[in-house]
């Protein structure tokens, strides 16, 4: 009797539970609303242009690094990158905010392996080879200012004479747990089968404090051969 008495019991505390999760659920969704929401721009000329336009405001100083994987020489590729807002949303009663962000790096230098361009020659020329767009929300969580990683899209677009092969990509988003603790765990790779990817982070991820600890971003790696030398090449796109 007693055991039938505690299995009834713990039967109802798991209904209890998942209806409380449900209604938490339901009332998350609808304790923000929108008050800014932005069309992403995604045409990779579009988005040179506008990084190009303003390099001289981007403090991210990021390198691109290709490795002769024969001699092990290493060459840096400079990058441009653009960040845009899509979305702003605010808590209805808190008036706490809460921001989407898409923030693609570019590599636009010819792969010709050589430093024969002028920064002339470099602003002005043409298609972006490699890029990487990461996804991520900006707020606040139990006071903290937070951030959280959502996902990632990108490609590789070679020019001719360029094969691309051994495609990898890293998303990562790990720190101070807003409401305590470390978060070490939020690690996610992926190996695109084409030139271009697209992912979600999985949706168990956790939002980490914005903050001097925090490593949030998204990597690519491939291999690169042309005129019969490979190259590995690596690119960071960090928060």
């Amino acid at each position: 009797m007693l055991r039938k008495y505690v299995s009834i019991v713990t039967l109802i505390a798991l209904v209890l539970c998942t209806s409380l999760v449900n209604v938490y659920a339901q009332e998350s969704n609808n304790d923000y609303v929108v008050i800014k929401e932005n069309k992403e721009i995604k045409d990779l000329k579009e988005l040179k242009k506008l990084a190009l336009r303003d390099k001289d405001k981007d403090k991210k100083l990021i390198k691109v690094e290709l490795k002769n994987n024969k001699t092990k020489e290493k060459k840096e590729l400079e990058t441009i990158s653009y960040k845009q807002l899509l979305k702003e949303e605010k808590h209805k009663e808190t008036g706490d905010t809460k921001e989407t962000y898409a923030e693609t790096l570019m590599v636009i230098q010819p792969l010709s392996l050589e430093d024969s361009q002028t920064k002339e020659e470099y602003d002005n020329v043409g298609e972006v080879l490699f890029y990487s767009t990461m996804y991520y929300i900006k707020g606040t969580v139990n006071g903290e200012a937070s951030v959280k990683l959502t996902g990632a899209s990108g490609g590789w677009n070679p020019q001719s004479g360029t094969n691309i092969s051994n495609q990898k990509v890293g998303m990562h988003c790990n720190g101070n747990n807003p409401y305590g603790g470390l978060i070490d765990d939020q690690h996610y790779t992926k190996y695109p089968s084409s030139l271009t990817f697209d992912y979600d982070t999985p949706s168990s991820w956790d939002y980490i404090e914005d903050n001097i600890n925090e490593f949030m971003g998204v990597d690519t790696t491939a291999k690169l051969t042309r005129l019969g030398t490979s190259w590995t090449y690596t690119m960071y796109n960090n928060y």
